[in-house]
């Protein structure tokens, strides 16, 4: 499964034959979580203008409040995925450091750094561990670059397009965060996964802990 900002959740397995078999994304749910976020942030910055914190506080807590159910209903809906294959195994991207190392400018940065990548893995984690589910991690190197059928390094003309670039290869155009998961997918079949265990003060993508919302409102408001 790919997490990201578009789509907030693709799923995607292989069948028995290894053909890229019942895609699902959450794209809708991904747009409206952009949608609160910057509400919550447009407001944050007018009412503080007008030293209103504490009224700018009280809204924020229904926004992150409405972003949090949304969490929840995604990921309960992709844990019920994953029990309709056969021995399922969540695969995700270990996204440890994730924020240190991202450098996209300044106006990517401050959104990327506030997305909700540690909740998302954290309650994955708890509801396929409630299930009896397994999860694991792969490095998330290059698994949105690279083609799914070849493994040739592509490009996104658009958001949700990626596009091959080996003139040899059948694929050509493909849905990019599907083409990501099948990737991610295709590294834990290839024996590259591995378990991570929760570490308390680990400053990871991985630590539920991290990158709540008072996180989020303390970078974008020292952005």
């Amino acid at each position: 499964m790919d997490i990201g900002e578009a789509s907030l959740v693709t799923v995607c397995h292989r069948d028995d034959h290894g053909s890229p078999t019942a895609p699902e994304l959450w794209a809708d749910e991904g747009k409206t979580v952009r949608r609160l976020r910057k509400t919550y942030f447009t407001a944050k910055r007018r009412l503080q203008t007008r030293e209103s914190e504490r009224i700018a506080e009280s809204f924020g807590d229904d926004l992150w409040n409405q972003i949090d159910d949304v969490f929840h209903r995604v990921t309960r809906e992709v844990v019920e995925y994953a029990e309709s294959v056969e021995n399922p195994v969540l695969v995700l991207e270990d996204l440890t450091y994730i924020r240190e190392s991202m450098d996209y400018g300044d106006f990517m940065n401050r959104r990327l750094h506030g997305w909700g990548f540690a909740k998302l893995h954290a309650q994955i984690r708890h509801k396929a561990v409630e299930k009896g589910i397994s999860v694991e991690t792969v490095n998330p190197r290059n698994t949105s670059k690279e083609c799914h059928a070849c493994g040739e390094v592509g490009y996104r003309p658009r958001q949700a397009t990626f596009k091959c670039t080996n003139d040899d290869c059948w694929m050509g155009e493909y849905q990019a965060d599907v083409n990501g998961a099948i990737n991610i997918a295709d590294r834990y079949l290839g024996g590259e996964s591995y378990s991570r265990e929760h570490r308390d003060g680990d400053d990871s993508a991985e630590d539920g802990g991290r990158l709540t919302a008072p996180q989020d409102t303390h970078v974008d408001a020292e952005t």
